[in-house]
């Protein structure tokens, strides 16, 4: 008797054609802003998408709010827009800008 099987572990096939392309993915930095009783669960949420991960987190304790700085890929922002929407009702989104100019405004934040 013969059978196939196969193995598709967190976007394997995707992992592949990058490295056909050799092309760097884009990232993307979305900011969002929970209360902070609700903070625990929007890091379990964001923890359960692939290649999305939180960059920062600062807590407004006077508003009881946090405010976290997420980096995902850029094809993942609509699954992870669902993903807290569908937990986290809400949830108020911010900015959503790329990898690049995060990092140009982080470099002319700390320059001189």
């Amino acid at each position: 008797m013969a059978y196939a099987a196969y193995a598709e572990v967190f976007g394997a096939n995707a992992l592949e054609d990058q490295a056909l392309r050799p092309c760097k993915p884009e990232l993307w930095v979305l900011d969002l802003r929970v209360s902070v009783d609700l903070a625990r669960q929007a890091r379990q949420i964001l923890a359960s998408c692939p290649g999305v991960g939180v960059l920062r987190c600062r807590p407004h304790p006077l508003m009881r709010e946090v405010d976290l700085e997420v980096l995902l890929p850029a094809r993942q922002h609509a699954a992870v827009v669902h993903a807290v929407l569908a937990g986290l009702p809400n949830a108020q989104f911010g900015r959503l800008q790329d990898w690049a100019s995060v990092m140009r405004h982080q470099g002319e934040r700390h320059a001189g």
